[in-house]
């Protein structure tokens, strides 16, 4: 947080993860109650002789991130680079522990959710395994289970100094054109970085509806007041671009 550099590096390496290539292990259709036996992470178990699949809720995944299992989406990079990446999800569901308390008084809850680009999807809530110095095991805020609003606001991380990592949807049941093609009922987010009403601006992501994740671009700005959360952000701020290039829901 000392200086520009180190946020850009902080948010290239959350947009290395988003694109990171899982391909998925099947296309074929399968029952939403299948369990894959596989797992692998953080607090991600599988069933065992202790716990049936019927004593623990499934989570199904929500309408701006269809990420049912054997699913996939190709993207293409149109700025900055070159290639195509592929995130995927696994061949079934699996069962996930998340501690929704602290590292001292640990509270764990158990679900059967899918397996979407490497982290279990708790629908809108993405468990990244990722942690603070006080909460422990936490979930990243992801996308609106809901058609959202403009202005609606999620804290994904405080860090020390009065900076705050946040997450903003600055676009709501809009369209967009990506790769030639109209998307209908898109929102949009942004991740920023707040310290004392100065912005720095890491990445904005498309989803549309029945769909999933369609477009993101990435911005290396200098901090500013200038520019607020909501705004447009030039397209020549961006260093990286890229878009849905083909997807398969396997529903």
């Amino acid at each position: 947080m000392k200086s520009h550099s180190k946020l850009c590096t902080g948010f290239a390496l959350v947009c290395v993860c988003l694109i990171a290539v899982l391909l998925p292990t099947s296309c074929k259709k399968k029952s939403k109650n299948t369990l894959n036996p596989t797992t692998s992470g953080g607090n991600t178990t599988s069933i065992t002789n202790t716990v049936s699949a019927a004593q623990i809720n499934t989570i199904y995944p929500g309408p701006y991130l269809p990420a049912y299992p054997g699913s996939y989406w190709i993207y293409e990079f149109k700025k900055g680079s070159t290639g195509t990446y592929s995130i995927g999800t696994s061949s079934g569901y699996i069962l996930d522990s998340v501690n929704i308390a602290s590292f001292t008084t640990a509270k764990y809850i158990k679900a059967i959710v899918p397996y979407y680009n490497g982290q279990p999807l708790w629908k809108n809530k993405s468990h990244a395994y990722d942690y603070s110095d006080k909460e422990g095991l936490r979930w990243l805020p992801f996308v609106s289970d809901s058609t959202p609003l403009v202005g609606e606001k999620s804290e994904i991380r405080k860090y020390n100094h009065g900076a705050y990592y946040y997450r903003i949807v600055f676009k709501a049941d809009t369209s967009i054109t990506v790769n030639g093609k109209i998307y209908n009922h898109v929102m949009a987010t942004r991740d920023y970085i707040a310290v004392n009403s100065i912005y720095y601006y890491g990445t904005d992501t498309y989803y549309a509806k029945d769909v999933g994740l369609i477009a993101e671009h990435g911005y290396q700005l200098k901090p500013t007041n200038l520019i607020k959360p909501t705004d447009l952000i030039p397209a020549d701020s961006s260093f990286y671009i890229f878009e849905l290039k083909e997807y398969f829901i396997n529903k």
